[in-house]
């Protein structure tokens, strides 16, 4: 298969959040209809997850996966300028085997977190031997240890933050090539590494521009939040939008000249 076309340096931050809340405003039943929905339904999945031990963090994943495909797909008609309704949230059960596929390999880094909380409570609910010469009180560590600690705390989240970043950027067209373009998951994420590295400008300033709106969402007593959120899920369509043209515009932005196919007809006149 041919790989996808898409624009560099096509991101402005700015505009995609200022689209973002004009369309988000001018449709703003469906998007807190939908913005509602969406968190009853994450919170039931995600409580159910919680009284089922190891099973459960897989359980909030098949339900996050396909509702944020169905978010971003009607996102996408929005920007698009195609009508848009309330059933267009559950589209992305369309797609539900590569958007989990999608969401288990993004989640790996959780995952290996979880596994590890897991065998440290093991080892504690077992009473599991600790290192030679130390115990659970941190009597008997090296003092020379604790004094190098906030280093190498302070490292661990610089590390960890550009890590996040890179993460972030890898996956960051994924879904919305899933939902538009139909295509699989490893397919989704080596085309969004090269368009997301492609516009790693735009689109860190658009992460960092989308969490604001989220903290004043979260700010205005939460409620805020049922128009911050579903402002970022647009400004990233958006977003898709300026790098992934719509398959069906042709690549002319003027009439071609006769000559492109390969005739005279039309010359002279």
């Amino acid at each position: 298969m041919d790989e996808i076309e898409f624009r560099k340096s096509a991101i402005n931050a700015g505009d995609c959040i200022g689209t973002g809340w004009k369309l988000v405003t001018a449709n703003l039943g469906i998007y807190l209809g939908v913005a509602l929905v969406a968190l009853i339904i994450y919170i039931v999945g995600s409580f159910v997850a919680s009284i089922i031990p190891f099973v459960g963090p897989f359980i909030t994943i098949a339900v996050s996966a396909p509702l944020l495909g169905g978010l971003y797909y009607l996102a996408i008609k929005n920007v698009d300028g195609e009508p848009i309704d309330f059933a267009m949230m559950f589209k992305g059960f369309d797609q539900l085997g590569p958007l989990l596929i999608l969401a288990l390999i993004q989640a790996l880094p959780s995952i290996v977190i979880i596994i590890l909380a897991y065998t440290g409570e093991f080892a504690t609910m077992y009473g599991l031997p600790l290192p030679a010469g130390s115990d659970s009180s941190g009597a008997g560590i090296d003092p020379r240890v604790l004094t190098g600690l906030p280093v190498l705390v302070f490292l661990f989240i610089g590390v960890w933050v550009v890590f996040s970043i890179v993460w972030a950027l890898i996956f960051f067209f994924s879904v919305q090539l899933i939902m538009d373009r139909e295509l699989g998951a490893i397919e989704a994420i080596t085309t969004s590494v090269r368009a997301a590295f492609s516009n790693a400008g735009g689109a860190i300033g658009l992460m960092i521009l989308c969490g604001l709106v989220a903290l004043l969402g979260a700010l205005a007593i939460c409620i805020g939040l049922f128009v911050a959120i579903p402002v970022t899920w647009v400004a990233m369509a958006v977003a898709y939008r300026e790098v992934f043209p719509r398959s069906s515009e042709t690549r002319w932005t003027t009439p071609p000249p006769p000559t492109e196919y390969a005739s005279s007809f039309g010359q002279g006149l």
